[in-house]
């Protein structure tokens, strides 16, 4: 880990914490924290109104950053649904847009029931890097036949 990644971990950790939302917003916003995923996730987590339905990728358990509130095992622990901040929810969105991983993006919108602003998602990138494959696969994961026909069809007429 280097020096930077220490810094902003501190610097996470303690506005976690603190929770000083307005601020981390803020350096965010002005790129005084650099982005990269597991900040993004953590966003993103934070953001979600039911934090058991997360399915990020980033493993917590790697790095100090990972500990940034809590345990290893929980690092948001402390944090109850009352802790819900939209958000936040999308400035780990924005974040991960930045740094190109649509495939996350569309998944963090799957975890949150949100299939349509999942489409809108791709129909604003004009489906550059965007896999209609992840949608049906999507739809079959969850066993629903009419959002299976309507993802056909959707990408049928768009293409």
């Amino acid at each position: 880990m280097s020096l930077l990644d220490s810094i902003q971990s501190l610097c996470l950790k303690i506005i976690l914490r603190k929770k000083q939302y307005t601020m981390l917003h803020l350096l965010i916003q002005f790129y005084c924290l650099a982005d990269n995923v597991e900040t993004a996730e953590v966003l993103i987590k934070l953001g979600m109104k039911d934090k058991s339905k997360f399915k990020g990728k980033c493993s917590f358990s790697k790095t100090l950053f990972y500990n940034l509130i809590g345990s290893v095992e929980n690092p948001l622990i402390g944090f109850a649904d009352q802790d819900y901040l939209p958000e936040l929810f999308q400035l780990g969105i924005d974040m991960l847009h930045r740094q190109k991983k649509f495939r996350a993006i569309i998944n963090h919108f799957f975890s949150v029931g949100k299939v349509v602003d999942a489409m809108e998602f791709c129909k604003r990138r004009a489906f550059e890097g965007i896999d209609p494959k992840w949608f049906l696969d999507y739809a079959c994961e969850i066993k629903d036949k009419t959002l299976f026909n309507a993802l056909v069809d959707f990408f049928l007429n768009v293409s």
